[in-house]
């Protein structure tokens, strides 16, 4: 544990082993195919083929079944264990225990495709409920085992020293992510490390300032990962705030939200 708290007050993240419990991890897959076989209307055969083929060719049902997968309550229970949340109250020196959870995703990267890839960022231009990284922080886990072919989390060691930039939001192209991408100018000091290797249950959590990018996916599959992040409450810094959760079809959205 001390070996975890110095690692990430230094480095700025951490690579923890078998942090989430592996049989909800494992539940958690099979409600993701339950509910892809049950929106595609596929016949049950290779589950990565598949889903491919079906963001591909049928854009509006695979947004509906991904933001599906943003509300399962089994994320949640993964992401709230009392083991995880020890460990987060301890890496944010939060003795209280208060301890706020926003944003939890699941994400869905397929190969060779980069419409949602971000370039070099920080988490805490998009998120900002804590003022200072070390207030926050950010949980990343796998659903499925991660390989240098299917690509982890590319970090700049110890990037989080330049601390929060707040790059404003950049205009997107049709149907590729917004993106808050840091001047590289300010980055060509910094060395990069790439974490590939995790496992099931294997965590990276990471300072919310740490500049970071997700690797190339040129596997066959889908890398698929689920995040969190926690945020220290009682730190003096603390932006309170809901989540703001839109529907995926446009009229009923308009109809509740106005836009």
């Amino acid at each position: 544990m001390n070996y975890v708290i110095q690692k990430f007050k230094t480095e700025g993240y951490v690579v923890v082993k078998n942090l989430l419990n592996k049989s909800l991890i494992n539940d958690l897959k099979k409600i993701v195919k339950q509910n892809f076989y049950f929106k595609s209307k596929y016949k049950k055969n290779n589950f990565h083929k598949d889903l491919i083929k079906f963001r591909k060719t049928s854009k509006k049902s695979f947004s509906f079944f991904f933001d599906t997968l943003q509300t399962q309550s089994i994320n949640y229970k993964i992401l709230t264990e009392t083991k995880v949340l020890n460990l987060t109250n301890k890496l944010l020196k939060n003795t209280k225990k208060c301890i706020s959870i926003t944003d939890i995703a699941l994400r869905i990267d397929p190969p060779a495709d980069n419409r949602n890839t971000l370039k070099w960022h920080q988490d805490s231009s998009y998120f900002r409920q804590n003022d200072n990284g070390f207030n926050g922080l950010v949980i990343w886990s796998p659903i499925f085992e991660i390989n240098s072919m299917i690509g982890g989390i590319e970090f700049l060691e110890k990037s989080y020293q330049l601390g929060a930039q707040n790059v404003k939001r950049q205009n997107a192209r049709k149907g590729f992510s917004s993106q808050r991408a840091i001047d590289e100018h300010k980055l060509i000091k910094f060395k990069k490390i790439i974490c590939d290797k995790i496992k099931p249950g294997d965590v990276i959590i990471m300072n919310m300032d740490m500049v970071h990018r997700s690797c190339p996916n040129i596997s066959g599959k889908n890398r698929i990962t689920l995040i969190g992040r926690y945020h220290n409450t009682v730190s003096g810094d603390f932006n309170s705030g809901l989540n703001f959760f839109k529907y995926s079809d446009k009229k009923l959205n308009k109809d509740v939200h106005g836009n």
